[in-house]
């Protein structure tokens, strides 16, 4: 993973958290939206950076012929998709349960 993509993953979650609260507006519906999804994103922003990180390590282990030190890659790219389907699910629900 190249350093500007992790800079800018960082940046994102900050903006999120500074921003996000800055724009709530007390009392309203959609506070509640708001912290919610601002929460679930900046968490998924931040598993899916680690995640990231050990498939980067992870992929750098082994050679060609020796594939053995690689055998948990399969692991990380299950969770990183499981982490994908969390959040769009937990949209979904979200979009569901306050609308």
């Amino acid at each position: 993973m190249c350093q500007s993509c992790v800079y800018f993953r960082l940046g994102w979650a900050v903006g999120c958290l500074h921003f996000g609260h800055a724009v709530l507006v007390n009392g309203c519906f959609t506070e509640l939206f708001l912290k919610f999804y601002f929460t679930i994103s900046v968490f998924v922003m931040v598993m899916s950076l680690v995640i990231a990180i050990l498939i980067v390590h992870i992929s750098l282990r082994g050679t060609l012929i020796n594939a053995y030190p690689r055998r948990h890659m399969p692991k990380l790219l299950v969770v990183k998709v499981m982490l994908r389907s969390f959040f769009s699910l937990c949209i979904l629900l979200m979009y569901i349960l306050y609308i």
